[in-house]
């Protein structure tokens, strides 16, 4: 084998083991972009259940409120036609008061 031969070679085999450490990187990155893809989506998951979980919570709670707002209404109505009524009597009994 001549200098040149050996030389090609040499250059042919340092071209052949950089192309496999660039593989070998090429693949260790992939898998790890495969890893962070699965945790992403699993993560992903995870939250839209909390999210939906949440989301259910605050439909009950908001409706919750207004039934109870719905009844304090009711309540405040039938207060107020109370105090209404009390007004009338005191009215009536004040002149009647007055006039003995």
């Amino acid at each position: 084998m001549t200098d040149l031969e050996r030389e090609l070679l040499r250059a042919f085999e340092q071209l052949q083991n950089d192309y496999e450490r660039q593989q070998k990187a090429w693949e260790s990155a992939y898998e790890s972009l495969q890893s962070m893809f699965e945790v992403t989506r699993r993560d992903n998951r995870a939250l839209g259940e909390q999210v939906k979980h949440l989301s259910e919570q605050v439909t009950a709670l908001s409706e919750a409120r207004d039934s109870r707002t719905a009844r304090l209404a009711k309540r405040v109505d039938a207060l107020s036609e109370q105090v209404e009524g009390l007004n009338e009597s005191v009215k009536r009994w004040t002149p009647e008061r007055g006039k003995r």
